[in-house]
């Protein structure tokens, strides 16, 4: 690859193996595992290429299976970065059921943010997100979370919040859920491997209206909540142009879905999604000409970005 071109974004798969095995998951568990000096040609080519601004996000699998990797690419990452005085954010995805708090004690030392995949309440995570016996994953991972809110600053904290069309009227509950739990940051993620019909589609985007009206109420309640759909935007982080993902093979793609040829995703509902955030920015926009709530709410959504 040509270090000519700005890359900002770079997505590496660590390792295909899992310990659950989620529903709606399309990641064939290989048990590959990506060899140590190809990763570290893939952050060489992120933060070498042209631009200042990177972010590096380490996704399985589950990555928490390879710490061992994972820390040398991620000590790896910063001391290059440091080097050529460049600003990197690393972000590790898990499915938060293997968290232990040496891992924590390394992600608050090198400032990593850490996403973890829960879907709301019981009832709708354990639909779907279970171990590879079938059992129920859910309190598994709420019991790790107070670890997590209190080990790593509140920006470094984001949920996954996949969303099943059979699930979706409960989607504005699951994210208030999630508040409530703790969760400062979301990261609403519409399954793709399902086609969704209109009339989820439509569900969806009353959620998703009913999720901002939520946030403005809040900002005007000096609590500050982040959607990072909306996030990205506001901070101008959306063009795909500057995206690569990399398998656990070294392969280059610019999407991971490229990765499954023979996997038919419905990429209308990510459209939604981020058609919907580009209007709730604008109304966030539009509060900041006159609110300084809003403007230092814009300020601080950079911080709490995951990808």
């Amino acid at each position: 690859m040509s270090l000519d071109r700005e890359i900002k974004k770079t997505w590496l798969f660590v390792g295909t193996r899992c310990n659950m095995r989620c529903r709606y998951c399309f990641i064939k568990k290989t048990n590959e595992i990506i060899p140590f000096e190809k990763a570290k040609q893939a952050v060489r080519n992120l933060i070498l290429s042209p631009g200042k601004e990177k972010q590096l996000l380490l996704y399985g699998g589950e990555p928490l299976l390879y710490f061992d990797l994972l820390k040398k690419i991620i000590i790896f990452a910063q001391s290059l970065v440091r080097q050529k005085n460049k600003q990197l954010a690393v972000s590790v995805a898990t499915n938060g059921t293997l968290i232990r708090k040496e891992h924590l004690k390394f992600f608050q030392k090198y400032n990593v943010k850490l996403a973890v995949s829960i879907d709301g309440k019981k009832e709708t995570h354990d639909r779907f997100r279970v171990f590879k016996n079938g059992r129920s994953s859910f309190s598994q991972i709420i019991k790790k979370l107070p670890a997590v809110f209190k080990n790593l600053k509140e920006e470094n904290v984001c949920a996954l919040m996949a969303v099943h069309p059979s699930e979706v009227k409960k989607m504005h509950e699951n994210f208030i859920y999630l508040i409530k739990t703790g969760f400062k940051s979301i990261n609403i993620e519409p399954i793709q491997t399902v086609t969704w019909e209109e009339k989820e589609r439509k569900d969806f985007l009353s959620c998703l209206n009913k999720i901002s009206d939520y946030i403005v109420r809040e900002i005007k309640n000096k609590r500050f909540i982040f959607l990072n759909s909306v996030s990205r935007i506001l901070n101008k982080k959306e063009d795909l142009r500057k995206n690569v993902e990399i398998s656990v093979s070294g392969k280059r793609a610019s999407s991971c879905f490229d990765f499954y040829p023979d996997i038919h995703f419905d990429k209308n509902i990510i459209k939604l999604r981020n058609n919907t955030s580009q209007k709730i920015a604008q109304i966030l926009k539009e509060n900041a000409k006159s609110r300084s709530l809003f403007q230092e709410y814009i300020k601080k959504t950079k911080s709490y970005i995951f990808e």
